[in-house]
């Protein structure tokens, strides 16, 4: 895996130092650079002038916060950047202002359930142009990494990403896919066997995927599992260190329609998810 640009969304409260500091570790562990990223909402009719002067003092306050957190060798004048604006703005842009490899970002609310509609981490995840690492807390060694993947024609990029993030940490791979098993259906006996058909059918694909798949002699566990997506896998994830998964756009009101399911495991994820969009 080659990364070489890691972007960092931070906050002034330091509620981000596990961002950095596991931006800082990625950064050691794969040579790439690492940018930390603010921005601050300016204020109606401020001018030009004082926005200049309050996003030095934004500045100087930042490198103080994560100083503790950052490599000895980084370099504030290239590795900062500070703008007013919007921040899911901010940092999609200068995502792809840096070609960036990779985002991290984190909680940046005091409440456990941060990502609602119009927040931050919703319109980065929608617009993103790289994979979004999301920590929510405190950093851990990743031994064991679980792929929730749809049989959607992005899992091969799912997949991939996955592959790549175990054979850096050399983690152990889980693949998952849920068959949704629907509460209630109309003519009970006839859905029955539809149903029997369809799950057999999902489970033939799900594993002519993965063995079809190219794994570069990285091994790995498939858990083919029936119920509520959300659910099995906010179960199968308290065995892992790290999800990585797939999150789709649809249509024009993607920040509220996308990826439902991708949404509702990261707001409820116990560690931290790679997102990985779709291509283009």
């Amino acid at each position: 895996m080659e990364i070489r640009q890691i972007l960092v969304g931070v906050d002034e409260h330091g509620r981000a130092r596990p961002c950095v500091q596991q931006a800082a570790a990625l950064a050691q562990r794969t040579g790439g650079a690492l940018t930390l990223c603010h921005a601050v909402l300016p204020l109606a009719g401020l001018s030009v002038d004082l926005g200049v002067d309050v996003a030095a003092s934004a500045r100087a306050h930042l490198l103080d916060l994560y100083h503790d957190d950052l490599p000895e060798d980084w370099h504030s004048g290239q590795g900062l950047r500070v703008e007013l604006g919007a921040s899911a703005v901010s940092l999609v842009d200068n995502a792809r202002a840096l070609n960036a490899d990779l985002m991290i970002i984190g909680p940046h609310a005091r409440r456990r359930r941060w990502l609602g509609f119009g927040g931050t981490a919703r319109g980065v995840l929608h617009h993103t142009p790289c994979p979004v690492w999301v920590q929510p807390g405190r950093c851990a060694e990743v031994r064991h990494i679980l792929v929730p993947v749809d049989l959607a024609a992005e899992a091969v990029r799912v997949l991939a990403a996955a592959r790549d993030w175990a054979l850096l940490f050399d983690a152990k791979v889980t693949v998952a896919t849920v068959f949704h098993h629907p509460r209630f259906t109309y003519h009970a006996g006839h859905s029955a066997s539809l149903l029997a058909q369809a799950q057999t059918d999902q489970e033939r694909t799900f594993h002519a995927l993965l063995d079809s798949f190219d794994w570069r002699g990285l091994s790995w566990n498939a858990r083919f599992v029936c119920g509520d997506p959300v659910e099995e896998i906010l179960v199968l994830q308290r065995e892992a260190d790290l999800v990585v998964m797939g999150v789709h756009r649809r249509g024009a009101l993607g920040a509220a329609l996308l990826g439902s399911v991708a949404y509702e495991v990261i707001q409820s994820c116990l560690g931290p998810v790679v997102a990985v969009p779709p291509r283009g």
